[in-house]
Parts: structure tokens; C-alpha cells; sequence
């Protein structure tokens, strides 16, 4: 299986690829959602890449425990404009406020504003659209109702967010939030979409969701076995080689985290992130399988070469 020097490997490809191509930097956002596209096509029909921890970011605050506790260097707004489409938010509620949190840590920034940045890229963007995946961080606390104080966040930007009832294919989505959740406290029944059973630090098969959060694992070889499992819904189409092959069809979403907690050699969460991301590139020639893929320090120049991998 995938280890460390396969991990150089793939870094040393990207990077001689990087220097030799200068159109690396080049690619529109809006090749990621093609004007020709069907709009019959389906989320389930789409591979994307979204950050994890998406507003854990050093851009709202940055502390002495930023290397254990950041997970992004960069805007939700630059990072819509480099090519993410699908973002992770961990939120708290305090003081009838809902703020952006990683465990215990503050980021600055409330949920509103996100929401906002989100709204004024999609504005601009009419033909694209954005993934949220919410979950609610840490305690609860000095707060009247916090299903309440959420719904009323959402109804701000009502007419960009997709109601739960309508179907997840292009023509519905373009131009909107879909938003999924994973806490009660999140939930919505207009506009949000609820995950049940997420499971802790491993893989979770529902009716609905296929979902890939080891973010514990007992080594590099583990997390990258579980990301393979997740990808190919454990069709055994494990080599290179051979994953344009069509596997049996599942229209089950797929949530797939290539993101992890560091560990012994990691140093930090941003060089665990830089061991991860480098072993997704070949992942994403699979063209038949179709996965929402949520990554650590997402940075222009790597989203672009995931983005080209893609087409």
C-alpha cells in the first residue's frame, strides 16, 4: 500500500509538472461546473473537493496553537475562487451567537458572515454552487434556542440556499447552498438535509451516505486503505490502473476526508496535510467514481491540478 515514499513520489511529479505546465494556474472555476453538463446530472454523478474544517482558518485568527489547531490558511472566499466547492463548518453556539469553532478555539468569524461570503461568490457565479456539511463544536452555552437562532441565520440568504425537498441534479443546485448536517441543533426542515448515523473515526455506510472520517488512524497505510474503501465503495478496484473500470451503481453520497489528525513525524496539521493531499492525485482520474473529497491546507496551485486531474 500507498507509504512515505510513494507520498515523495507524487509530490515530486506535481511539483516537475507545476514548473514544466505554466497553465497550472490558469484553469476558469467555471470549468468545474460545465455550462454543457447535463442538468439531469446528479450530485452522486460528480466529484468535487472540498476542505475540512473549512473556517479553521490562520486568515480569521491565528494563536500559538494555530500548527495544532488550524486546518486552512485561506478564506472561505479564496477558497471558493480556487475551485472548492464543499466545505466543512464546525460551529458553536454561545450567547445566542453562532461563531466559528475547532473544539474550544474561537476562529473570529461568525456563521453569518460565512454564510455571506458564500452568498456574494455564488451571486457572481451564477452556474456554481456550494456543499455545506455542518456540525456543532464544543458546548452549548447562555443560549435560549439554538435550533431557533439557526433558522434564523439560514433565512437571511433563503434564496440561495436549496430547499431539502428538491432534487440534488445540476439544474437544481446552480446558483445555491446544500446544506447537509450532522447535529440536531443544525437542523432545519426547510433547508437542511440531516446525516443520521456519522460515525466516530472510521467508516459509516447508510441508505443515503457513504461516509469516510478516520481521522484517527494507527498509520498512513490505514487512512489512505480507508480512503481507497471509501472511493470505490470496496469494489476491490484498488489499482491504478485500473479504475476506470464502472463499478455496480450507488447513489449513495459519498463524503470522503482525506484529512487527519497529525501524528509522530506530522510535526503539525499543515504537514500532515501535505503528506495526504499528494496521495489523492491519482484517485482522481477514477472517472466512474464519484466522491466528495474534503482536505487540510487547500492551496491554489494544488486545487488547480486536482481540478485539472478532474477533467
Amino acid at each position: 500500500m500507498f507509504d512515505y515514499l510513494t507520498y515523495l513520489y507524487y509530490k515530486y511529479a506535481f511539483l516537475k509538472d507545476a514548473k514544466e505546465n505554466k497553465k497550472v494556474s490558469t484553469i476558469s472555476i467555471n470549468n468545474i461546473i460545465d455550462d454543457h453538463e447535463p442538468k439531469n446530472k446528479k450530485i452522486t454523478d460528480t466529484t468535487l473537493i472540498g476542505t475540512h474544517n473549512s473556517a479553521a482558518s490562520s486568515a480569521y485568527k491565528k494563536t500559538l496553537a494555530s500548527p495544532f489547531s488550524d486546518c486552512q490558511n485561506t478564506t472561505i472566499t479564496e477558497q471558493l475562487k480556487m475551485g472548492i466547492r464543499a466545505l466543512d463548518l464546525r460551529l458553536r453556539f454561545i450567547n445566542n451567537y453562532i461563531g466559528i469553532h475547532h473544539g474550544q478555539i474561537y476562529y473570529n468569524v461568525g456563521f453569518s458572515s460565512i454564510l455571506n461570503e458564500i452568498a456574494q461568490f455564488l451571486r457572481a457565479n451564477k452556474t456554481q454552487f456550494v456543499v455545506l456539511v455542518l456540525k456543532r463544536e464544543h458546548t452549548i452555552e447562555n443560549t435560549r434556542d439554538p435550533q431557533d437562532i439557526f433558522a434564523k441565520c439560514l433565512e437571511q440568504f433563503e434564496d440561495l440556499i436549496l430547499k431539502a425537498t428538491q432534487d440534488l441534479t445540476l439544474h437544481n443546485m446552480q446558483g445555491h447552498m446544500i446544506i447537509f448536517t450532522r447535529s440536531a441543533e443544525l437542523f432545519e426542515p426547510k433547508f437542511v438535509r440531516a446525516i443520521d448515523n456519522w460515525g466516530d473515526n472510521m467508516i459509516s455506510y447508510t441508505d443515503n451516505f457513504i461516509i469516510q472520517d478516520l481521522y484517527n488512524p494507527k498509520n498512513l497505510c490505514e487512512k489512505y486503505q480507508a480512503i481507497l474503501d471509501t472511493t470505490f465503495h470496496n469494489t476491490n478496484f484498488y489499482n491504478v490502473d485500473e479504475i476506470h473500470h464502472t463499478p455496480p451503481k450507488d447513489n449513495r453520497i459519498v463524503f470522503n476526508f482525506i484529512s487527519k489528525q497529525f501524528q509522530i513525524g506530522d510535526i503539525s496539521i499543515k504537514k500532515s496535510a501535505e503528506r495526504m493531499n499528494y496521495l489523492l492525485m491519482p484517485l482522481l482520474s477514477a472517472k466512474n467514481h464519484h466522491c466528495i473529497y474534503f482536505i487540510d491546507y487547500a492551496e491554489k496551485a494544488l486545487v488547480t491540478e486536482f481540478m485539472r486531474e478532474l477533467q
